[in-house]
């Protein structure tokens, strides 16, 4: 059994609750629900960054009410596209101070959809977020089918 991140899709005409946009320093970005352009079901999330900041977690698409328990392996994978091609990062994270990351990559995302995926062992047992950090770059980024799940 796994714990499954709810998926950014089939949401019609609203942002997919539990899913939320941060954003602070320069940046400025925006989120939508995307149809027509999903790589599985009818529509996927659409982050759209206007202004970037060099702090890469400046602009956020998170999911929080997560928990994390001590020894378990937990894999995220998530579809994605952008224009122009970027760089993002993800993390699953404490959701508080000292936000220690329990899993996370870096991953080079270009105009087609492709599979990404990380891996790690948690330290420790807490409450935790998923993130997806974009404030780095301007332009569009598509993102489909989130999942994160557990094994011993």
């Amino acid at each position: 059994a796994g714990l499954e991140v709810s998926v950014v899709v089939e949401v019609p005409d609203a942002v997919p609750d539990p899913w939320y946009l941060y954003f602070t320093g320069t940046a400025v970005a925006a989120l939508t629900v995307a149809p027509g352009v999903a790589l599985d079901g009818s529509t996927a999330g659409q982050v759209d960054v206007t202004m970037s900041d060099p702090t890469e977690w400046f602009v956020q698409l998170s999911q929080g009410g997560l928990s994390v328990v001590e020894g378990q392996t937990y894999t995220v994978t998530f579809w994605a596209k952008a224009s122009p091609p970027r760089h993002l990062s993800a993390s699953l994270q404490q959701d508080h101070d000292p936000w220690v990351s329990f899993a996370s990559g870096g991953f080079d995302v270009t105009g087609d959809w492709d599979l990404y995926s990380f891996t790690d062992v948690a330290a420790f047992s807490d409450t935790a977020a998923f993130h997806f950090n974009l404030a780095d770059s301007v332009g569009t980024v598509w993102i489909d089918d989130v999942a994160v799940t557990t094994s011993r």
